[in-house]
């Protein structure tokens, strides 16, 4: 990669891009993100007009990322009705009857999983893969209905009092102050410490505020992080929350159980808000430098979507010898190398150049989109052994990527 003040040219033919500056304000997971790996984060929100017009470089959204876009999409429609409903919980009739007019759960995962295989119709990383993801969303209906209906069952509901209460937050309400009530996707504010977040729910009552976070995969220390700086912004956030109403605790729900996060007092509260200060400082220095810190991780880079524009990655971890180690069962890696030669309408001899060793690459089509003398990044494929010629396989599967390098 070649660098400049505003842009960088890229190992990958087509993929020159402008860097992305530093956001007005923060979010906890933008911050996260920058502090794991500032190349990361730039490479990610960067422009890359040979690429697409939109936003940053295109997304390559794996099914359980997808699933649980569509379960939250689903919780915040939902949780809307019942609360503008008046509903004191889900299983009251007035909550059936709201169900009954958004069509049901049935409908709504058809309708939400149409809507979000839609929207990636423009995304070039995407292309040949909508009508497999739409079928493989849709074969997990009766999984994502019963995740719903199990964490709608476990929501605070607080009835709002309709006479004092002014507008919530929700997709067409203002900065107002929030009454009693339960309230749904809720953006907060921390101005002073730049500081953004979207809560799933807020139930504030005459003892407090209770923060609801939903979340669809597996439990991880941060999401007690991330709910202890949602208080920071509820405790800060002088427009939604005026009156300085205290954090009673916060819900971590997940797919089968809740989890408690006990309220931080106003000491843990002001020595968070120094910690992220901080954190912001030292993120926004390194995203100022051309180009921004790489640090590759191979935990942590095997899932990075824009791995194969990094060149530290491919210079430190080496990911091709996981290819050239493999003799026994499948595995799945990456590899950089070049094509010395086709083999076959659809299979080519590849060398793997760090690692001097030769590998037969199979392709799904006899059009790949590469040649012969080409360089070039393989993601993901499929890697095993043929104990009879000894020779190591590497398979192109719908779950690859190819990117040809410049010359």
């Amino acid at each position: 990669m070649t660098t400049e003040r505003s842009g960088f040219h890229s190992a990958v033919v087509g993929s020159d891009g402008v860097w992305a500056e530093p956001p007005v304000t923060w979010s906890y997971s933008s911050l996260r993100e920058a502090a794991e790996c500032p190349r990361r984060w730039s490479l990610v929100r960067s422009s890359y007009p040979e690429v697409w017009e939109g936003n940053g470089y295109p997304p390559r959204l794996a099914l359980a990322a997808l699933l649980g876009d569509v379960v939250h999409s689903i919780l915040e429609v939902v949780l809307r009705n019942l609360f503008a409903a008046g509903c004191e919980s889900a299983s009251d009739a007035s909550a059936v009857e709201v169900l009954k007019h958004l069509g049901g759960y049935s409908k709504l995962i058809e309708t939400t999983i149409r809507s979000r295989v839609k929207r990636l119709e423009d995304n070039p990383r995407m292309a040949g893969r909508l009508e497999t993801i739409r079928t493989a969303l849709g074969a997990r209906a009766p999984e994502i209905r019963q995740h719903v209906q199990s964490m709608i069952s476990r929501v605070p509901f607080e009835v709002a009092r309709r006479a004092s209460t002014p507008p919530t937050g929700g997709p067409s309400g203002g900065r107002s102050p929030l009454g009693v009530g339960s309230h749904s996707e809720v953006e907060l504010h921390a101005r002073r410490l730049r500081l953004v977040g979207r809560a799933d729910l807020l139930t504030v009552s005459v003892d407090g505020c209770v923060i609801t976070d939903f979340k669809t995969g597996a439990p991880d220390p941060h999401h007690q992080e991330q709910m202890r700086t949602y208080a920071l912004l509820w405790h800060n956030d002088s427009e939604r929350n005026p009156l300085a109403v205290p954090i009673v605790h916060g819900i971590l729900v997940y797919a089968g159980h809740d989890e408690l996060v006990d309220s931080p007092s106003i000491a843990e509260l002001n020595a968070l808000a120094l910690d992220l200060q901080g954190r912001v400082e030292r993120a926004e220095t390194e995203l100022a430098m051309r180009p921004p810190p790489a640090r590759p991780r191979q935990d942590m880079c095997c899932w990075c979507s824009v791995r194969h524009l990094c060149e530290p990655y491919w210079g430190k971890l080496c990911p091709e010898a996981v290819v050239s180690a493999t003799r026994v069962g499948t595995t799945f890696g990456d590899c950089e190398g070049v094509l010395l030669r086709q083999n076959g309408p659809r299979s080519w001899l590849f060398r793997l150049e760090r690692e001097h060793a030769d590998v037969l690459l199979r392709t799904p089509t006899e059009t790949p989109g590469f040649r012969a003398g080409d360089r070039v990044r393989l993601t993901n494929v499929a890697c095993g052994f043929e104990d009879d010629t000894q020779q190591v396989i590497a398979t192109i599967t719908q779950g690859s990527e190819t990117f040809v390098l410049r010359p």
